[in-house]
């Protein structure tokens, strides 16, 4: 769980941080939504049965996830796209 949260968290910042305008606001995001993520799984592995199964595979399935769509959508490599003034 922790491991996808910091995920999330360090993924996003890369995105954001080359927009000074993003900054502030795209952290504060990013904080919100991995605290509430976070709070759906404390719930959801407190409780018994399926409900507490579907929290115990909530970040597997999320860790998974992630896996697939960043094979699919390769990260842009920026120092391919800088020119060299010579």
């Amino acid at each position: 769980m922790h491991v996808v949260c910091a995920y999330l968290i360090a993924g996003g910042l890369l995105k954001l941080w080359d927009k000074e305008w993003l900054r502030i606001i795209g952290t504060t995001a990013l904080l919100v939504v991995t605290v509430v993520y976070h709070g759906i799984y404390n719930i959801l592995v407190s409780q018994t049965d399926a409900a507490a199964l579907t929290g115990y595979l909530f970040p597997l399935v999320t860790a998974a996830a992630g896996i697939l769509i960043s094979k699919r959508f390769p990260a842009e490599n920026k120092a391919d796209q800088r020119t060299v003034k010579s």
